[in-house]
């Protein structure tokens, strides 16, 4: 391991959210399609948008289904916790 004296400029600043958490969470029931909006796992889209709500004082329905073309989907609708 070699010691150094600085850090190097960070290469890009911060991360870029793949989702667009403002319109997902604003209230409105949404439809989200595996392969068109999300390409990882329902299961863990759902979690991330349980938690991403939970971050913003919000609490997010979700409901996971097979859509009639046979392709994995997840509703979601969030609204003010209470």
């Amino acid at each position: 391991m070699r010691q150094i004296t600085n850090l190097r400029p960070q290469s890009r600043k911060g991360r870029m959210s793949s989702y667009d958490w403002p319109t997902i969470l604003n209230g409105t029931p949404w439809e989200m399609t595996h392969g068109v909006d999300f390409t990882c796992k329902p299961s863990s889209l759902q979690t991330l948008i349980k938690n991403t709500a939970r971050k913003q004082n919000l609490r997010a329905e979700t409901r996971i289904f097979v859509n009639e073309t046979g392709v994995d989907c997840i509703e979601v609708q969030a609204s003010p916790k209470g």
